[in-house]
């Protein structure tokens, strides 16, 4: 079983007084330098018996600017799936302008632990995926890009993801 300890660092830390509240990790009142996240694992999902990287990049100068990058790569490095998207684009972040940056943050960080969790690699399901029943049991990827929630499933026979995006 994976566990993964969400870890963000503070890079340049500046001179001004700390505002964290509650124990956010995340540092900060928005204003302050740049939060940083660098997370891979390895997971089988070509079913080949060869793991594939699965990374998990997030930078940016504050919280509502957070670049998170996730990336699929073979185990000869080729790229198989890339994504990209804003913190910002989180539904629960978009919405509210006034929203604290430690509420903010909290959101941020809930999402990429689901990413992260074991829970977001469980076997595709029928009718998950529209035309992909033919996939069903195969390991798949789950996670929410801002707004999009996002299914990865390899089909063998095409020697690509099908990607399904709701």
């Amino acid at each position: 079983m994976r566990t993964f300890i969400l870890l963000l660092f503070l890079v340049g830390c500046s001179e001004a007084p700390d505002t964290r509240q509650h124990t956010n990790p995340w540092l900060g009142d928005g204003s302050v330098a740049a939060f940083q996240l660098d997370e891979d694992f390895e997971v089988d999902l070509t079913g080949d018996g060869v793991p594939e990287l699965v990374g998990v990049t997030v930078g940016g100068e504050t919280i509502r600017t957070l670049e998170i990058e996730l990336t699929v790569t073979s185990a000869g490095g080729d790229l198989l799936h890339g994504d990209t998207w804003s913190a910002g684009d989180y539904p629960q972040i978009s919405r509210d302008e006034d929203l604290p940056t430690w509420v903010a943050s909290e959101v941020v960080r809930d999402h990429l632990n689901e990413l992260l969790a074991d829970e977001s690699l469980e076997p595709l399901v029928e009718d998950e995926i529209e035309g992909a029943d033919h996939l069903v049991g195969r390991p798949a990827l789950r996670y929410l890009a801002g707004d999009r929630y996002t299914v990865l499933v390899w089909d063998p026979e095409a020697g690509a993801f099908v990607i399904a995006v709701y």
